[in-house]
């Protein structure tokens, strides 16, 4: 009898591309914000994660793997990082990705007016 419950329900929450090619997922509830330096709630988060990319991400077996960035290296006592962005990373209008996005982007998530979980 699980079994079944497991396979609609996972059935019911996955996500799907329409005949319109819009994505389409099931969340429980509406997302906070849609601002990735303002998320706090798991739906947020859900979104988020499916909109934004960071430098890096986690694999499933929770190893880092490259994202926007191709790759990185860290001064030998770690409080300096370099990344190597990837070419050709866009946004959605079509304009590459620069260092200075991820500037901007990274000051933005730690500045107190940002509010930001994160900071």
């Amino acid at each position: 009898m699980l079994l079944p419950v497991l396979a609609l329900c996972i059935g019911v929450f996955a996500p799907a591309w329409g005949a319109d090619g819009v994505y389409r997922r099931a969340l429980g509830n509406d997302p906070a914000t849609l601002d990735p330096a303002r998320v706090s709630d798991i739906y947020s988060r859900s979104v988020a994660q499916q909109l934004f990319d960071g430098l890096v991400h986690f694999d499933h077996t929770l190893t880092v793997t490259p994202a926007l960035a191709q790759h990185w290296k860290s001064s030998r006592d770690g409080l300096l990082w370099t990344f190597t962005l990837r070419r050709n990373a866009k946004f959605h209008n079509g304009r590459e990705v620069t260092a200075d996005d991820v500037v901007y982007s990274l000051t933005r998530l730690v500045d107190p007016r940002t509010r930001s979980a994160a900071a």
